[in-house]
């Protein structure tokens, strides 16, 4: 496994702070490679189980880093620890929102009207399992 902060250091101008949405592995695993690092802010805090994930959106570019809270795949909500209501409030919050990008932690990126899509129909009880959609 390479050093991700030593590839990124000659290709940025600016300081780099790196956030991290949740703890899982595949989100958290390089952050002892950065100097300044942090765990998502509570105040954009979106609840996805038990455990908290964050989403993380600009308004000025329109777009959500969104994590694990939605990606265009297999929505889980039903994994040890989970709460679906809070996934459910989250989504809620979600719909409220217009980004131009979506870039969430797993697939593709996505546009406002996918993931519109994707609010609803979990919404709608009617998320089929398929990793990743083809829409």
């Amino acid at each position: 496994m390479s050093d991700l902060a030593r590839y990124l250091a000659p290709l940025l101008d600016k300081p780099l702070t790196v956030i991290c949405t949740h703890v899982h592995f595949d989100h958290a695993g390089g952050l002892a490679d950065f100097h300044d690092t942090c765990l998502h802010c509570q105040e954009i805090d979106l609840m996805k189980r038990g455990d908290a994930t964050a989403a993380l959106y600009d308004p000025a570019q329109a777009t959500l880093y969104s994590g694990d809270v939605v990606y265009d795949g297999e929505l889980i909500d039903n994994a040890q620890g989970s709460v679906p209501d809070h996934y459910a409030a989250s989504m809620v919050r979600l719909a409220r929102l217009a980004p131009r990008l979506v870039h969430p932690g797993h697939y593709h990126s996505f546009g406002t009207e996918r993931l519109h899509s994707l609010v609803t129909d979990y919404l709608a009880g009617q998320r089929a399992p398929a990793c990743p959609a083809s829409a």
